[in-house]
């Protein structure tokens, strides 16, 4: 398991990179633009559209998203993203985000659970 902190970090705080693409801090912007696409990150799911987009949105530079104010804008600015990815790309990426999201997800318990029902980071003993 890895450092929690860094965990948070990554997803929360700073930028960084992944196979070449910049992914930006988790905004209220892009929060209410996943709501907006009903992104899987929100309300589960697998739907690949909704995938790309949600990876779309953590990729583009607040500037150019907040010039997308449709669902459908944002589709088609992720379909058209995704397409000048070369071959592979796109699913490393995939990937890759999701075992961040599953460590970030292992180290933030869910505040209603019982104390002693909340998952604990192993040890190095």
């Amino acid at each position: 398991m890895g450092d929690p902190d860094k965990a948070v970090d990554t997803i929360l705080e700073a930028p960084f990179t992944l196979e070449g693409i910049t992914f930006y801090p988790l905004t209220l912007a892009r929060y209410a633009n996943f709501e907006k696409i009903k992104s899987p990150f929100l309300f589960g799911g697998n739907d690949i559209e909704a995938v790309i987009a949600t990876i779309f949105i953590m990729a583009c530079p607040i500037e150019e998203l907040k010039a997308l104010r449709t669902a459908d804008q944002i589709f088609q600015a992720a379909v058209e993203w995704a397409d000048g990815l070369p071959p592979g790309k796109l699913e490393t990426v995939i990937q890759m985000l999701t075992k961040q999201l599953m460590e970030l997800s292992y180290v933030a318990p869910n505040s209603a659970e019982e104390e002693s029902d909340k998952k604990k980071l192993p040890t190095d003993s």
